[in-house]
């Protein structure tokens, strides 16, 4: 069930921008040494964009 919601959260619900732009982002934050940490911060927030149905928090 939660792969069918999240297929239709890409297609219909802006999961595709979302996940583009933080892609892009990611990468322009990449061209400098201070932005590293959050050119990786961003690429997992767009893990998030791209399936965020079915997943649970954990505590680190």
């Amino acid at each position: 069930m939660a792969f069918i919601l999240n297929i239709l959260w890409f297609i219909f619900g802006g999961g595709l921008l979302a996940w583009i732009l933080w892609i892009l982002l990611g990468c322009l934050l990449y061209i400098t040494v201070i932005g590293i940490p959050f050119g990786f911060a961003h690429f997992r927030l767009a893990s998030v964009c791209f399936a965020p149905l079915g997943k649970k928090p954990v505590s680190k």
